[in-house]
């Protein structure tokens, strides 16, 4: 597996989540990754470990969406299930991941702190629902839609957009101040953004 945002995950994942090759989740109610419900310690373990488990949901997510667009113009029968066993673990890390951040809430913080946990929260939410809407894209696929070559050009450079997007939030690790020294990915989606309509005007 790849390195993301500076650290890897091949040992600590596979590990515990019994990845091969890519993240694949065969179980549902796994303990979290990197948080450890149990043992809250400090404030800035809790958001070390929150922002970890965030970029784990992540990525899931992440592959949920090129999985499902796939379907949409390849012959890939498995694809509803790959992307439900993640869907169902994402949903899993949302829930125990809010259980979590009630109690940190609990433990004194600075306002620092504080905007970063109220942030994380916002994360986890968002991310859910990007695998959410993968569920409905893939629901679409494997051969309901009726001459799919014809959408398959538009939907590699969507996916290219998507995938764009995704780099920018792994590289910045769901650090704002590093998010807005991004400059060069953000140039590099809003090129790509204007290509994408600039095609779909032509079409």
């Amino acid at each position: 597996m790849k390195e993301r945002c500076g650290m890897s995950f091949s040992a600590e994942v596979k590990e515990e989540l019994g990845i091969e090759d890519e993240v694949e989740v065969d179980a549902t109610n796994l303990p979290l990754t990197f948080v450890n419900t149990n043992n809250i310690g400090n404030v800035p373990i809790a958001i070390a470990s929150l922002k970890q488990e965030a970029m784990l949901m992540l990525e899931l997510s992440q592959k949920n969406i090129n999985d499902s667009i796939d379907a949409l113009y390849k012959v890939f029968p498995e694809a509803k299930e790959k992307v439900g066993k993640r869907e169902d673990r994402v949903n899993f890390i949302n829930y125990e991941v809010a259980e979590y951040m009630s109690k940190v809430s609990t433990l004194h913080m600075n306002a620092t702190e504080s905007d970063i946990c109220n942030s994380l929260y916002k994360c986890f939410a968002d991310i859910e629902r990007i695998s959410d809407h993968a569920i409905n894209i893939v629901g679409h696929g494997n051969g309901k839609i009726k001459k799919p070559t014809y959408i398959e050009k538009e939907l590699i450079e969507l996916k290219e957009l998507l995938n764009k997007n995704f780099e920018i939030l792994m590289a910045s690790e769901l650090n704002e101040e590093r998010l807005k020294s991004l400059n060069e990915f953000e140039q590099q989606v809003d090129d790509l953004t204007a290509i994408y309509r600039q095609n779909q005007i032509n079409r």
